[in-house]
């Protein structure tokens, strides 16, 4: 409370709080520098954040030398401690606007994806449209580990940067950076940035990162006090430093009222607020990445985000509870990269935490109030869709309707020959069959799956429990093999008894088929020359079962199954060579590079490479690249021919590459 001119103003700060927060800051920054701290606040009161923040070890390499801290009370938008340049726009934001592209991705169905807490996403190596066209963005996280296909809620717990990401790159960072603007970041111009924003670039305040973060954790609602938008679509509200004006004869001149002046932004933001903070706050995915004793899981639920820019120069902690929003930024004066490790927790967090720990001292953990339409339903893990009866389950919540409705297909149970771990056919034996289940991932992270050894169901199926273990062996199928790949018209051979009264051939999908198809209808004469039958394939794809049923003169049947794989698609071939409209030179450059996307429906056999018709390469194992040495000027044309395992082939439309000097 001030008096000035007859006028008593009251201030929203909190006093005691805001010695604290000044005391924890400058404290902190004398830790990192290696100086003996004080603890002292400006009072000469204890500095509470001792206890958090005298164990951190000095930094080498540059220290951060400047910093600032924002609390202010969700409930009532009042700005309670305000430390250092808070109110400067001049941070990088980083990764603290991961709530804000997955607030988004939850308000907005885009190019057919509506993002839920339990969207698969992939936390892969993967490329992205960089900041102009032709360059690339290739994100990763802070402590150099991926972890292949993962939950939306997962992604956002353990602040995974490339799922983020890939939500931001399907949604575009223009309508991401608006919902910002209006949520109350009141900088970062929505036509300027591309998705490396969420690395490095841009200015924020770190007032305006807790106050939009505040709006979230009130799930929509904005408390402040009306003020003109800097800008279209910016904030109509601003944190509330003064609450109360009265004059010299007692006559209350302004008195802020929070419900009065509090505006709900999206008429859909409760539920979109209460899943953004329960996927960033989620207690148990947290312990489990962090251990329960890190700084980075909270006693209490929290939705929180730290994250240092790709250049070391920003170094962030910003969490909301119910109660408050608090943001801690640190960085130098003079710009330089400080030398925190990317993933380090000892800068912002651990200050985040000692100012977190003061703030909620005394009060009950409490979490976010679950809006009417949030329901919870049980889903796959890693897929997030409908339980298939093979995939392992969790709890996860949605808004009602959007929800999944589609049955996973990712997890497999798949049986195998307990003996050989190949996959059990009709013929291997009851007692040597045992299920296991496998998760299948997408294909753009079957790569990553495999380079790190994650389990795959085996390829090869059971060969060595044959028909011919049984004691009925004059009924035999040998043409087409086991696991032959087949096209087209197949000729199906082999034997029945010279006592026949009738033979039937028939095909079923799969390995163990619950339906068969008549080849070629009843039979009862002898085939001649061990032809049974012709099997038209066409329009069939994958395993087939075929089976050979005889019927003895004196009633006796007898059987024979054989699988095969069917492929009657041929793959599809893009050739390529850098780019589209290269000019090489010569003698400058030494080679073309040509690369061959190549795809196939169930197994590729081999690319083939033509230069000007000439065989000059064949590919068996991608990366299907080849360089082609570059020895005179001139136009340079190249083909490319892709084999599928059954035989089927395409051919790439001709590419011209012109060398010059």
């Amino acid at each position: 409370m001030v008096s000035r001119g007859g006028l008593t103003v009251t201030t929203a700060l909190d006093l005691g709080l805001q010695r604290q927060a000044d005391c924890a800051l400058n404290n902190h920054l004398a830790v990192l520098r290696g100086e003996t701290p004080i603890w002292r606040a400006a009072d000469g009161s204890p500095c509470e954040a001792e206890a958090t923040l005298a164990h951190i070890a000095p930094l080498d390499g540059d220290v951060p030398d400047t910093g600032s801290i924002v609390i202010i009370d969700v409930e009532t938008g009042r700005l309670l401690a305000m430390s250092g340049q808070a109110s400067r726009a001049g941070a990088q934001p980083g990764q603290t606007l991961a709530p804000f592209v997955v607030f988004e991705g939850f308000r907005e169905r885009q190019q057919n994806t509506q993002y839920t807490p339990a969207t698969m996403l992939l936390d892969i190596p993967r490329r992205f449209p960089g900041a102009s066209e032709g360059m690339i963005y290739q994100p990763a996280n802070a402590d150099g580990t991926f972890s292949g296909p993962i939950s939306l809620r997962e992604a956002a717990a353990t602040n995974r940067l490339p799922p983020l990401v890939q939500i931001a790159d399907n949604h575009g960072m223009s309508s991401i950076l608006r919902t910002a603007r209006r949520l109350g970041i009141n900088t970062l111009n929505d036509d300027l940035y591309d998705l490396s924003l969420l690395e490095r670039g841009g200015q924020v305040a770190p007032l305006d990162m807790a106050y939009a973060y505040s709006v979230l954790s009130a799930l929509g609602d904005m408390y402040g006090v009306p003020v003109t938008p800097r800008s279209a679509g910016a904030r109509n509200r601003d944190p509330v430093a003064v609450t109360r004006i009265v004059d010299a004869e007692g006559r209350v001149l302004w008195d802020y009222e929070a419900d009065a002046w509090r505006v709900n932004i999206f008429s859909d933001a409760p539920e979109l607020g209460y899943l953004v903070t329960s996927v960033f706050s989620d207690p148990i995915i947290k312990a489990q990445k962090y251990g329960t004793q890190s700084l980075l899981a909270p006693p209490r639920p929290t939705a929180l985000i730290n994250t240092i820019t790709s250049d070391r120069r920003d170094d962030w902690t910003v969490g909301t509870t119910p109660q408050y929003s608090i943001a801690v930024h640190l960085t130098r004066s003079d710009g330089a990269p400080m030398g925190f490790k990317a993933d380090s927790t000892d800068g912002s967090t651990a200050l985040y935490r000692a100012i977190s720990e003061r703030v909620h001292a005394g009060q009950p953990a409490s979490d976010w109030g679950r809006p009417a339409n949030i329901i919870e339903l049980a889903v796959c893990q890693r897929s997030g869709l409908l339980p298939n009866g093979a995939c392992p389950t969790r709890r996860e919540i949605f808004i009602a309707g959007i929800q999944p409705f589609t049955q996973d297909t990712y997890w497999q149970a798949i049986e195998l020959n307990s003996q050989t771990l190949q996959r059990a056919t009709a013929n291997t034996p009851a007692g040597r069959r045992i299920t296991e289940t496998y998760f299948i991932p997408p294909d753009e992270a079957l790569d990553w799956w495999r380079a790190n050894r994650q389990p795959l169901p085996p390829e090869d199926y059971d060969t060595l429990t044959r028909a011919a273990d049984s004691p009925f062996t004059a009924t035999t199928i040998s043409r087409p093999e086991a696991l032959a790949w087949l096209r087209g018209l197949v000729d199906v051979r082999g034997a029945v008894p010279a006592d026949l009264r009738s033979y039937q051939l028939a095909f079923g999908a799969g390995i163990n088929p619950t339906e068969w198809v008549s080849i070629g209808g009843l039979q009862t004469e002898p085939p001649q020359d061990g032809a049974l039958g012709r099997w038209d394939t066409t329009g069939l794809d994958g395993v087939y079962t075929l089976e050979l049923t005889a019927v003895r003169t004196d009633g006796t049947r007898e059987r024979s199954v054989v699988q095969v794989r069917v492929d009657n698609i041929p793959p599809t071939v893009v050739l390529n060579a850098g780019e589209p409209g290269k000019v090489y030179r010569f003698p400058s450059e030494e080679a073309i590079p040509i690369s061959v996307i190549v795809a196939d429906n169930l197994a590729l056999d081999r690319v083939e490479i033509y230069n000007e018709g000439r065989l000059v390469a064949t590919l068996r194992e991608g990366p299907f690249t080849y360089h082609h040495p570059i020895t005179a000027v001139g136009v340079e044309t190249f083909e490319a021919v892709a084999f599928d395992a059954a035989g089927s082939s395409n051919t790439s439309t001709v590419l011209t590459v012109e060398v010059a000097r």
